[in-house]
């Protein structure tokens, strides 16, 4: 890879440490004029981020009248929970401003479990829960539950926010995906989630929906058209093991999304956590009326887990990781209120620490077995490739 100019790179540094400068002015002026206390649930805010016109024009606007809440759906990492090591998602939901306004929901990874009583159920539960890390056998258990509470929440006029980091990201993608093919279930249909998920899957994603005669009738009789207002994700991951051939059409488009933001691990060698793109048409890297492009994906410093977190001891919500914070200030521009951070972030935040080494014995091991990735429109084998990660044009 070819060398930054020192000189560059110094006036991209303090470009950065500008522009967090002026969004920490702008956190602190919010929070003087909400008079915000230490116990933020008891005095749910009046006003914020989302009385601006930065959020109000985008699909969603064709909803239905506006009600002024916020959903947000946060789907954690493979083995990511709540802990001394959040990653975060569990940081970023910590953040978000509980109210009427703004329900909440969130699931921890794919292959996390609560501790069993005796050591058979203890060593059985764990045997389970690795085999699901490796395989993802259970990957739509999150993804339903997640689906069901919206479709249990949602009213007209609703902006969503989906989240997710690693498998969790994809899991979050794939909801936005099922909810364009399909729709949100209406409420009182629980008992049809499944066959919304068949159905989903069973559809083609080069196809359009309205020639789909099965999909388009199963969207009439029990769902509503609803669009997507936030997607957030850190480095998504899509592999499933050896075995699996599913597929899950329409992850990687963003055309039923107001705004996708996807934070990229540089530093990751493991081709097993090669990124999964998001496939945007022109019109969505282009500047909005509002000034931010619908998609964003963006590269930061370090590995999987700097990216996403969970491997650092952390027992504040406050450590002000760059993904993060980058996450939670895109979220409050797309109209998401969130408490302020307590410390500003400098220099010394994205060049403090080196990169993490995640090429560990037991993944330079399974870097040499084929693993399958879900793709669109099919699979595709992940081969072993011990380089560094490439940027693809439109990311330059």
């Amino acid at each position: 890879m070819r060398e930054e100019d020192p000189q560059v790179d110094g006036s991209r540094f303090r470009a950065l440490e500008e522009t967090v400068s002026r969004l920490e002015a702008r956190l602190h002026e919010l929070e003087h004029t909400r008079k915000h206390t230490d116990d933020a649930e008891e005095t749910p805010p009046t006003q914020g981020l989302n009385d601006t016109p930065i959020a109000q024009k985008c699909l969603c606007s064709a909803s239905g009248q506006p009600s002024g809440r916020r959903l947000i759906v946060a789907l954690d990492g493979t083995e990511n929970k709540f802990g001394a090591q959040s990653s975060h998602v569990v940081e970023f939901y910590s953040r978000i401003m509980k109210s009427e306004n703004q329900p909440s929901y969130y699931t921890s990874g794919i292959g996390t479990y609560a501790k069993k009583s005796g050591p058979i159920k203890r060593i059985s539960a764990f045997v389970k829960n690795k085999w699901a890390s490796v395989t993802a056998w259970n990957f739509k258990s999150n993804l339903l539950a997640g689906y069901q509470w919206l479709s249990e929440n949602y009213q007209p006029g609703d902006q969503i926010f989906l989240l997710g980091y690693s498998r969790g990201a994809y899991q979050a993608r794939v909801l936005a995906a099922m909810i364009a093919k399909v729709g949100l279930i209406r409420t009182g249909n629980k008992e049809q989630i499944p066959f919304a998920f068949e159905i989903y899957r069973d559809a083609k994603s080069s196809i359009e929906v309205h020639v789909l005669p099965q999909v388009s009738q199963f969207k009439k009789a029990f769902c509503r058209n609803v669009h997507i207002h936030f997607v957030g994700v850190w480095d998504t991951v899509s592999s499933v093991g050896l075995f699996s051939r599913k597929v899950y059409p329409g992850a990687q488009s963003a055309d039923n999304i107001c705004f996708v933001r996807h934070a990229l691990a540089l530093d990751e060698r493991r081709v097993k956590f090669l990124p999964e793109y998001v496939t945007a048409p022109r019109s969505s890297f282009e500047r909005g009326e509002f000034g931010a492009p619908r998609c964003k994906e963006v590269w930061f410093r370090g590995c999987h887990s700097d990216v996403g977190g969970g491997k650092q001891t952390n027992f504040t919500s406050d450590n002000g990781a760059v993904p993060s914070r980058w996450m939670a200030y895109e979220a409050m521009l797309a109209g998401l209120d969130m408490l302020p951070f307590k410390r500003n972030v400098g220099t010394q935040d994205l060049t403090g620490r080196p990169p993490s080494n995640s090429m560990t014995v037991f993944y330079k091991i399974f870097e040499y077995f084929p693993f399958l990735a879900w793709a669109d429109p099919a699979l595709s084998p992940l081969e072993p490739y011990p380089g560094p990660r490439f940027l693809r044009c439109a990311t330059l």
